[in-house]
């Protein structure tokens, strides 16, 4: 058990500084990745299809769950408060997608997990 913990710290610690292990980069790059330098040369990937999938935008999912992680995961890459029209860019889908991504928003500020600051937002703790 000591031997996992240790290995789980390594990881945390391996993806701070953006060095990600994924154990299906076709799938999870694409998805998670953006814009992230997501490739680890010893999990055998090479740069130039993340450099692709960097360069793509993911569509917006249409699963609730999975479109507040796409939600967060674009308020943590901002890094600043950022208005809904810029998350909606982030996206294939583009302002198509401002209505789910303002109703996903709302609920996450209804938590207490995003701040507004009038017409922008941003994870509480990380902006």
């Amino acid at each position: 058990m000591a031997r996992l913990a240790a290995l789980n710290l390594e990881r945390r610690a391996e993806e701070a500084t953006g060095a990600v292990r994924w154990l299906r980069p076709a799938y999870q790059a694409q998805r998670f990745a953006r814009g992230r330098a997501a490739a680890d040369d010893r999990a055998g990937q090479t740069e130039a299809p993340l450099a692709a999938l960097a360069a793509r935008k993911p569509s917006f999912p249409k699963e609730d769950m999975a479109q507040t992680a796409a939600v967060i995961f674009a308020l943590l890459e901002a890094r600043e408060p950022i208005d809904v029209g810029s998350l909606a860019d982030a996206f294939r889908e583009g302002r198509r997608a401002t209505p789910r991504i303002e109703a996903t928003l709302a609920a996450l500020a209804r938590i207490g997990a995003v701040a507004s600051a009038g017409a922008t937002f941003a994870l509480r703790g990380h902006a």
